[in-house]
């Protein structure tokens, strides 16, 4: 069976499933990282998402995209900026530049 879902429908879904991840966010001087938890960042981990205030650059961890796109099937680039959008809301900042790694 197959369902025909709109953009803004499936923006909303995942947006709901990003929130729903509980990211811990460390801020340090307008910088934003994103790690998968508290416990991963005491013992540094790595962030699965970094933002820069200076350069208003997102970076994107490669293995959460892999994983992001094995959840719903869209380009890396769609994945990138749809990731970016939902950052930007949940920060309230601009992101003009967005890197994977």
């Amino acid at each position: 069976m197959k369902y025909l879902v709109k953009d803004t429908q499936l923006r909303t879904i995942i947006f709901e499933m990003l929130n729903s991840n509980d990211y811990f966010i460390l801020e340090d001087d307008g910088d934003y990282y994103f790690f998968e938890s508290e416990y991963s960042w005491r013992n540094r981990g790595y962030a699965l998402m970094a933002y820069s205030q200076n350069t208003k650059q997102l970076y994107i961890n490669y293995e959460l995209l892999s994983e992001f796109r094995g959840y719903f099937p869209m380009s890396i680039n769609d994945a990138e900026l749809t990731i970016a959008l939902w950052v930007e809301s949940k920060l309230g900042i601009e992101i003009n530049f967005i890197i994977n790694g």
